[in-house]
This record gives structure tokens, sequence and C-alpha cells, in this order.
């Protein structure tokens, strides 16, 4: 197995060829597009000049309409990167960025994630569950980041947390300074604040592999979906017992499987709606054990600072949930999709409502 890695050019590429690859690569489902488009975002990445300007000049030549999926691809390949350990004959060592969803109370997990062991715990499970393979190495940063963290997260960021890692020829991490100024900022927001927003945070996680033993593993399944979907269910049942065992059945602490860094604001995202929801029905009086989701019906409309869901039960308000549209950001597609697979999603432009709010 081997995975194609953009190679640097040597001229910096102009806004007009990256949104017109862009589009060859979309449009045209053009894989030789797809490899020279993620060349040229890299190459703009590794000489730090994809900034936000930049990025912003870059969509005003993409239609409206693959603006949410390029913002993606944008973090998708800001969150890899590939050397050369050993020069020129070596093998290709892969760097990966993912992200591991944590809720319930961040005070004592941030305290609990906050020691040496953890950390290191945390790694060496997500390679003993299946999530990354056996012979990656795997590094998680001490440091929870509350949801508003997302806003601060572009490529550029993404990037340099990256390679403020560190990647030495055995792999070894060192503590990001960048990561550590993103949590003085964006850290985990006091209890007094409310339930969904103290409730919610995000670890991030590194992992490398060199060419020559990488294998598929649950961050990078196969190809055929079946056997994907086996890989993954195996592997997120292996990591919910591995936390049980660490954290005991009943404790205040839920830190999910790892997630891909692409689809890790969409998933977070969707766990913090599940979670809110599953209070609110428990608070209607429903038994989540025997609750037929069947009965559930979603509106999505927008709010002045971004969306609102509001869930009903047979036509009968449950719960109103909004999120901001610096959280949310280009996830919204996704969300939705993810939304949609679990319950109808229907949308309504109507006034704002009181609701839980992640911003």
């Amino acid at each position: 197995m081997s995975r194609r890695h953009p190679r640097l050019r040597k001229e910096s590429p102009s806004n007009d060829r990256i949104a017109r690859l862009w589009r060859d690569s979309l449009e045209e489902h053009d894989p030789d597009s797809a490899v020279r488009f993620e060349a040229a975002i890299d190459a703009l990445l590794q000489t730090g000049k994809l900034n936000v300007d930049r990025i912003g000049k870059i969509i005003n030549r993409i239609e409206p309409a693959g603006v949410m999926d390029f913002m993606v691809a944008l973090d998708d390949v800001a969150a890899r990167f590939a050397i050369d350990i050993r020069g020129h004959h070596g093998p290709i060592r892969s760097i990966e960025m993912f992200g591991l969803p944590v809720f319930g109370n961040l005070d004592l997990a941030a305290g609990i994630i906050g020691r040496d062991a953890l950390p290191a715990t945390l790694a060496r499970l997500v390679r003993e569950t299946g999530w990354s393979a056996e012979k990656s190495g795997v590094f998680i940063h001490p440091q929870i980041l509350s949801p508003a963290a997302f806003m601060a997260l572009d490529p550029m960021t993404i990037r340099g947390i990256l390679l403020d890692t560190g990647y030495g020829p055995y792999g070894e991490h060192s503590r990001s300074a960048l990561m550590a100024a993103l949590a003085d900022t964006f850290g985990p927001s006091p209890a007094s604040e409310g339930m969904v927003q103290a409730g919610a945070g995000f670890l991030v996680g590194v992992r490398y592999m060199d060419d020559d033993n990488q294998q598929f593993d649950a961050l990078w399944p196969e190809v055929d979906e079946d056997t994907a979907d086996e890989r993954m269910e195996l592997a997120e049942g292996a990591w919910h017992e591995e936390m049980s065992r660490l954290f005991g059945e009943d404790s205040e602490i839920a830190i999910l499987p790892p997630v891909p860094w692409r689809h890790l604001r969409a998933e977070f995202l969707l766990s913090a709606f599940d979670g809110a929801l599953s209070m609110a029905l428990i608070e209607s009086g429903e038994d989540l054990d025997t609750f037929d989701r069947t009965r559930l019906d979603a509106v999505m409309a927008r709010d002045p600072d971004g969306i609102r869901v509001d869930v009903r039960k047979n036509g009968e308000s449950v719960m109103s949930y909004a999120i901001a549209a610096t959280i949310m950001g280009h996830a919204l597609e996704e969300f939705v999709c993810n939304l949609a697979a679990d319950m109808p999603v229907t949308l309504a432009d109507d006034e704002p409502a009181a609701s839980p709010t992640i911003h």
C-alpha cells in the first residue's frame, strides 16, 4: 500500500491556478488535477503564503457551492505532511493530525490530561485499539481546546502545529509552543458558562508512519466500504472498552475515538448536539435505552450568529440548539448530512428562540 504525496513546486502557484486545479478535480473528477492541487496548497503552506487573505482571494475565483468543500480540502492538506527522513533514497515519513472529542467535566479532564502519563497512555491506546497502525508513532498534546479554538485553526495554524510538534529520525515529539498558546486563549470554559460550552472540548493528536511500514487502520481504512466499516466498528468498540477501563463506567469524563482532522469539526459538533439532545430527552421523561428516535425530526434555521436546530418529537419541541457560525465554519454541510442520517431535517426561516449554544 502506498499513499501519493504531493511534491513541492519551485514556483509559487497563482490563485488562478489553484482555483482552476480545484475546479478540474471537483467538476471533472480528474485525479491528476487533485494531486497537483494538493501540491500547490502544500507549497503555499510550506512557504507560509496561505494566509486568510490569500484564501479569500482564491475563494473569489470558486463557485459559491464549492467553497465549503474547498475549505475542508485545505484543512485536509494542512493536516498531512510528508518528509524524506534519510535523504533522497530513504523512506517517506507521513505525519498527520487527528482529534479526540472530550465531553463532561473538563476541569477534571484538563487536570488529568495535564499529567505526563495520561497523554502517553491515550497515544498507546490509539495504536492498540486499531485506530493507528501498530508500527506508527502517536503523540497526544496535553491541552484540551474548547470549541472556540476552531475559529483560530486556519490551515497555516494547523500546519504550524504539525511541524511544531517535532519529528526526529525515530519520531520523537516535543510539546508545541503553538498548542500551548492556543490552550491559553481557547482552553476549557469555566463551568459557569453553561453545560454545553463548558462540557465540550477536544484533544489534538499527531501520528507518523514510514512508507515502508504503512498498513491500513481505522484512521486510514480500506477503500472497500464493508471492510472499512467493519474495521472502524471493531476499533470503536475496543476504544470504548479501554476508556471504561481507564476512567470507569460512570466517569464524569468521556473521550471519544480518534477522528481524522478533516472530519473533526463536524463530528465534534454532532457529538455535542447528541449529548444535549440526550439530556433534553431525559428531562422530558424518556428512557434513552427504549426511546424510538424515528419519532424525532429537526428543523434548521439561520440564527443571527449562526444556525439553530429545533428538534421535535411527534411535532412537539424537545430542544432548540444553536451553533455559532465561527464554530460551525465550513463543517455545515457535513454536519447537516450526518444529522440527516439520524433524523429527517427540513429548512425554515423563522425568528430565533432561546437555546443552548456553542460559541
